[in-house]
């Protein structure tokens, strides 16, 4: 499938041409490892080494539609991988927007780094990005509150952390539930009580650190 393709493809999903438009201008093959240059539109999880892969893109047009991203918004992201989502979200918020992406695995902090630094030098996305090596079940204590909050591993419950360190009136997009009925959830923090909207099943890699697999 070519990128235009594609993005015709999630036309007729009914993405918001904003989310589009961010797909059309963020290349998936920017970041595909050179062996799978050839998968790069098909709407498949593609693996950059075991256990870390760069999302299916229908479901991150998902989670970045949930996200309700705009201009400005600070974002703390649970898993940078490949670094696709990070430029992404980058771009849609924008030269007065921030994220701190965490990533736990040394490979992917690398790999991702090396992507993401090419992008900003060419001026591709705004250089409002900040990638950690690091416990993501632990949040980002250093840069809180966030407006939003999105998590590429699943979990049986949103870890605490994130919810302390979310804005009130903040969304969290995540995949919630066990490996094999994880539901991808948004959450919005409204005082003393969490709205949650159930929006597709997914299946992500289990998140790992200190409030990682708990049920």
């Amino acid at each position: 499938m070519s990128l235009e393709k594609f993005c015709k493809y999630l036309e007729n999903l009914g993405f918001s041409e904003k989310i589009i438009d961010a797909f059309r201008k963020i290349k998936r093959e920017w970041f595909v490892p050179e062996e799978y240059k050839n998968l790069a539109y098909e709407d498949v999880v593609i693996p950059i080494k075991e256990g870390v892969t760069i999302s299916q893109p229908s479901v991150l047009a998902y989670m970045l539609e949930y996200l309700d991203l705009e201009k400005g918004l600070k974002v703390l992201e649970i898993g940078t991988g490949s670094g696709f989502s990070t430029a992404l979200i980058s771009y849609l918020i924008g030269e007065s927007g921030k994220i701190i992406s965490i990533e736990i695995d040394e490979y992917a902090y690398k790999y991702a780094n090396e992507k993401i630094k090419e992008l900003i030098e060419k001026k591709i996305i705004p250089n409002n990005i900040k990638i950690v090596l690091g416990d993501g079940s632990l949040g980002y204590p250093k840069e809180a509150p966030y407006d939003r909050i999105i998590s590429h591993a699943g979990c049986y419950k949103i870890p605490n952390p994130w919810l302390w360190q979310l804005k009130e009136n903040g969304i969290i997009v995540a995949p919630v539930g066990p490996v094999w009925g994880q539901k991808l959830t948004k959450i919005i923090k409204k005082k003393d009580k969490l709205e949650k909207q159930e929006i597709i099943d997914v299946i992500f890699v289990p998140l790992k650190g200190k409030f990682g697999d708990i049920e």
